[in-house]
């Protein structure tokens, strides 16, 4: 449908106790419906081809029809319908900027029976297709242009509960003379008389269900002349307290005025400014404050329209909420706002793949790849295609640095969603997963804590968003391995398997792992040379069902770079030029004097130093 700015929703609960929603949502400027063409898009007041579109049809036949009128439903005294059904034939929209509007609703050549009725479009409730496809149930979608449609949620904001109320009166006879006993008045004890709630409304209290919601925080400033503001009082109230009362307490306009007297800082801010950088605190005299939380700049970004950068500011709400909960937190124990929408929403939009565009550049890169890389790939490629059949599925790719792991990688990630396989990229710190496409580090993408304990487990709720994720995704990647922590990776195997629901190692995911041993060992603190080694991965349990693949050939080298090349992979080999001291946990390496830059920026930059002037 577009877009979203703005939203605010109610829920309330029918006679019978079934619940509904009444939302209404604003949408950004380039999807606002303004014309006919635009109403006719989203939202049909008419059936539906029956051939063409037969399940459309028939949820329309279901949900979609008002009727049949009775007294105890819609019929006013006068016996019309209060909903002004049936709703007149015509062959267009007609927009209305002040209302809704009057939808399509052209004749049919046979009209449709239902039971004993006879319907044609003029019974049609507005729905929006897309929406009764996905939910099949019953949504009333309506273009509004009045502010009558605020006014109206709101009122389902304040009204409250659902009141029922008995009293019973005695009555005392004296002759001709009538007396009522009024029961004694008690306002807490009738708040719990009067209140009706269903079991599906306590239900919904119960799980603390939200039962509105905006995504606004509306500030009202006033403006008027001097000292012709509104000013409130009781009715027993003398003149002089209510004029002396009114003169020492400020509107937010003239508590504006005397912050400015006051405060320097204020003097730059505009009136529509200052809420964004001040509180408005109802004290005795009513002053504004300055804000101690900082949180000026989130609600100025958060009250414009959803750009492109209001919508990656939203994405990082989300990712932060996620973290914090690792920790038992959210968003709200930082003063930071909470994401916009459903959060694990937003984290699934990151698996909304165009597909032909995939395919496109997986076709591109697939040719591209060197003997090494192509085996890799096929040999992945015959686990994702042949299923269950293929007990080869836990792969190991141990290549140099520069030997093309990230490439091959990339080929596979565009290559899966191109034939509608879902995929999992995962890297222990941040730099090498922005490398891969939709790339996430371990920590979030397996809501493990941080720090991670040997006794700590993750968080996936088995039924959530992202446990169905991992549930459904084919693959499941994990670079820099060298790095991860042999406890990460055996919480990993278990979480896998917990929501597989199976004891199969890994859950028979096809994971992939890559990375290089003589790189980067895991993190563990006060630790000596064995303590480290026990902590690799290639002590794990899990190590043993992986099959080894290398990638040997430097793709990235340049041919005078080879002689670099070979030294660090002495280095990296332990080999003799090694020199350990006495203290066993220092070595020394001497570094050939030809390979040695007297100065790094001229030797990188050269005559550009000269040549331009960088002031």
């Amino acid at each position: 449908m577009g877009v979203y700015v703005a939203y605010v929703y109610v829920i309330e609960f029918q006679k019978r106790g079934l619940p509904h929603a009444h939302m209404l949502i604003w949408l950004e400027e380039s999807d606002k419906i303004l014309d006919p063409a635009a109403i006719d898009r989203l939202i049909s007041a008419e059936f539906p081809d029956p051939i063409a579109h037969a399940n459309l049809h028939e949820l329309v036949k279901v949900h979609m029809l008002h009727g049949p009128c009775t007294s105890a439903r819609c019929l006013d005294e006068e016996g019309h319908c209060s909903k002004q059904f049936p709703k007149s034939l015509r062959e267009d929209t007609l927009y209305n900027p002040s209302g809704y509007p009057l939808y399509k609703r052209r004749p049919i050549e046979t009209p449709i029976h239902i039971g004993r009725r006879t319907v044609d479009n003029s019974w049609v409730v507005p729905y929006n297709a897309y929406l009764l496809e996905k939910y099949e149930a019953h949504i009333n979608v309506e273009a509004c242009s009045s502010m009558k449609s605020v006014k109206y949620l709101l009122k389902y904001i304040y009204k409250g509960f659902d009141r029922a109320q008995i009293v019973v009166r005695t009555v005392e006879e004296d002759g001709q003379t009538t007396t009522i006993q009024e029961p004694m008045y008690n306002e807490i004890q009738m708040f719990l008389d009067v209140r009706y709630v269903s079991a599906p409304e306590a239900m919904w209290r119960i799980y603390t269900f939200e039962m509105h919601d905006m995504s606004h925080a509306i500030i009202k400033l006033f403006v008027h002349l001097p000292n012709m503001q509104q000013v409130y009082f009781n009715t027993n109230s003398t003149i002089p307290d209510v004029v002396e009362r009114a003169a020492t307490q400020h509107t937010t306009l003239t508590g504006w005025f005397a912050l400015n007297t006051q405060d320097e800082e204020a003097r730059q801010y505009t009136y529509v400014q200052i809420p964004y950088n001040y509180v408005w605190k109802i004290t005795q005299t009513r002053i504004w404050v300055e804000r101690q939380r900082h949180q000026n700049i989130i609600i100025l970004d958060y009250i414009r329209r959803l750009n492109d950068n209001d919508l990656a500011y939203n994405y990082a709400l989300a990712y932060i909420n996620r973290y914090l909960a690792l920790q038992g937190k959210s968003n709200r124990d930082f003063q930071l706002l909470l994401p916009t929408g459903p959060v694990e929403h937003l984290i699934e939009d990151e698996y909304d793949y165009d597909q032909s565009e995939e395919q496109e550049i997986a076709n591109r890169n697939i040719p591209l790849l060197n003997q090494e890389q192509r085996r890799i790939f096929t040999d992945i490629l015959l686990a994702v295609n042949e299923n269950e059949r293929v007990s080869h599925r836990l792969f190991f790719i141990k290549g140099i640095g520069g030997a093309g792991k990230t490439f091959l990688l990339n080929t596979l990630l565009t290559y899966l969603p191109g034939n509608n396989h879902r995929y999992i990229a995962i890297c222990y710190t941040g730099i090498p997963a922005s490398l891969l496409i939709n790339g996430q580090t371990i920590h979030p993408a397996f809501m493990l804590p941080v720090p991670f304990l040997e006794n700590s487990t993750s968080r996936i709720r088995n039924q959530s968003a992202i446990a169905d994720n991992i549930r459904y995704s084919k693959i499941i990647v994990i670079d820099e391995i060298s790095m991860v922590h042999k406890s990460i990776f055996n919480e990993i195997g278990r979480k896998i398997r917990e929501i597989m629901n199976n004891d199969i190692p890994l859950g028979g995911k096809i994971i992939i792992i890559l990375g290089d041993f003589r790189q980067c060992a895991p993190i563990v603190p006060l630790a000596g040379k064995n303590e480290t080694i026990s902590a690799s991965v290639k002590c794990s349990q899990l190590w043993q069902h992986f099959v080894k693949y290398d990638l040997l050939t430097n793709v990235r080298a340049l041919p005078q770079q080879n002689e670099f090349k070979d030294w660090l992979m002495i280095i990296g080999n332990n080999s003799k030029i090694l020199r350990h001291l006495e203290n066993g946990r220092d070595t020394i390496v001497k570094v050939p004097n030809h390979i040695i830059v007297e100065n790094v920026t001229e030797s990188i930059y050269g005559s550009n130093l000269i040549e331009h002037d960088f002031r």
